[in-house]
């Protein structure tokens, strides 16, 4: 028995859809785009809020606190979100997946035993977050860069990450269609810190209290989506009562969770892992130049980032609906607007980025324009191809996307030493090009194979794996 519409994208059966005439097929397709659109406008318009007024707070700090102590408060921030990104779930893509099947189906005690299980992941890889954390302020400072006294003032902010799993929450609010609460809690956060930093500033207030504040408000954001969570998915389920109910497959369920969790884990390491190699090879001169312009190539990235987010539950409610082709029409459709942002906005890196970090951090970072160039090119891999990767761990599965992250991540690697060994500061940033160009030819071949294997078994013809 099916959901009810007003927690599924369509109330009627795939089979039938088949059979509607093309108008009907191109409507549904423009539904699934006009959601895709009023997510990604929603995440896209938070993201610039929480950028905005996360850099007037880091301006707030920096001028409140001296230059070693906006350091060590940058090291122990990196600590604990580092600690908390490798060992996260990221849990919310996992709960989207499997939720989305079980409105499919109507079935209340699976959402339910979803949200739950996916919460216990949460607590348990937060748990081993914090105590990771606190074990290297306490008996390892000095391997992240801090003197013993300082890891000692770091514990509370160790300790906070035992409040902050949340993915499972996060992935019933977008699935269940109360993606703006998610974007509002963060805009809320990000105004709680802002103010924080300007009555520390003000009142001139010591390290120790910048390191009890700031960790003590992201704990409460992720309590407050927690609950929120919580409340939204006992709603959804309450509408579905009375249709059939069946237990959930922790073993699939956890698989898939744990290779979601294993890409999250390459893409963190990745991120941090080029400047560092810069750094080894060329110095902290070029690692500075990178710094530079590596952080305005994510502004690239966010962009990327947050159509991610828009377009997973659209591709898994039609996923879930059995209509692959669709969601791969949709995928394509929307690469195309990616590829038409990414062509005007690389020429005007290559054109005017030199001008850009000259104006903007000194006629000295103009260096840094090859760099950025590279990275851009990098950051436009992921934003032409970012429904591919939903797609593929959706349809195919994480395992499959893991193994494309992976052989991406070894090109990566290779380039990303090769380039500035070889090249010098010009060609520091060529890994995260490698990784971009190898992960989007991946990404487009895997999901070609599967609409031609999809359209010959409709036709009736064995595709070219069934064949072998």
């Amino acid at each position: 028995m099916t959901a009810s519409p007003a927690l599924t994208n369509s109330s009627a059966d795939p089979a039938a859809a088949d059979r509607r005439v093309p108008a009907r097929g191109r409507f549904a397709m423009d539904a699934a785009f006009g959601k895709v659109f009023r997510n990604f406008r929603t995440v896209l318009t938070g993201q610039v809020a929480v950028t905005a007024m996360g850099f007037a707070a880091l301006t707030l700090n920096a001028r409140a606190l001296d230059v070693h102590g906006i350091g060590i408060l940058f090291l122990i921030q990196a600590t604990c979100e580092l600690t908390s990104k490798v060992l996260a779930f990221q849990n919310w893509q996992t709960v989207v997946k499997f939720g989305a099947e079980a409105v499919r189906a109507g079935d209340p005690e699976r959402l339910r035993a979803i949200w739950r299980f996916g919460f216990m992941l949460d607590a348990l890889a937060a748990l081993a977050a914090a105590l990771i954390a606190a074990g290297l302020m306490l008996f390892a400072p000095r391997l992240v860069g801090l003197d013993p006294v300082y890891g000692t003032i770091g514990l509370f902010y160790a300790a906070s990450l035992i409040l902050s799993g949340s993915g499972a929450s996060i992935g019933a609010l977008r699935l269940l269609d109360r993606f703006g609460l998610v974007v509002a809690a963060n805009v809320a956060s990000a105004a709680l810190l802002l103010v924080n930093a300007a009555v520390l500033w003000l009142l001139d207030a010591p390290l120790w209290v910048y390191l009890v504040t700031i960790p003590a408000i992201g704990a409460a954001l992720s309590i407050y989506l927690n609950i929120a969570g919580y409340v939204r998915t006992r709603q959804a389920a309450e509408a579905l009562a009375g249709h059939e109910s069946s237990s959930l497959d922790r073993r699939a369920y956890f698989r898939f969770a744990l290779g979601v969790s294993a890409i999250g884990t390459l893409n963190a390491l990745r991120q941090r892992a080029e400047l560092l190699a810069v750094g080894a090879i060329l110095g902290p001169t070029a690692a500075a130049f990178y710094g530079v312009a590596y952080r305005l190539a994510a502004l690239m990235d966010r962009v990327g980032e947050s159509a991610r987010q828009s377009v997973y539950p659209v591709l898994s409610q039609q996923v879930a609906d059995g209509d692959f082709d669709k969601a791969a029409a949709l995928s394509f459709r929307l690469s195309k607007i990616g590829l038409a942002l990414c062509v005007p906005g690389l020429a005007v890196l290559i054109l005017f980025g030199g001008d850009v970090l000259s104006l903007v951090f000194g006629a000295e970072f103009e260096a840094a324009r090859s760099n950025l160039i590279l990275l851009g090119i990098g950051a436009s891999m992921y934003l032409i191809t970012f429904p591919l990767g939903p797609l593929i761990q959706i349809a195919m599965g994480a395992g499959r996307f893991l193994l494309i992250t992976a052989i991406s991540t070894a090109a990566f690697a290779i380039v990303g030493v090769l380039g500035p060994w070889l090249y010098g500061q010009a060609g520091a940033g060529a890994g995260a090009a490698a990784f971009g160009i190898v992960l989007a030819s991946l990404s487009l071949g895997q999901v070609i194979l599967r609409v031609r294997s999809s359209i010959s078994e409709k036709e009736g013809v064995p595709s070219s794996h069934q064949t072998a």
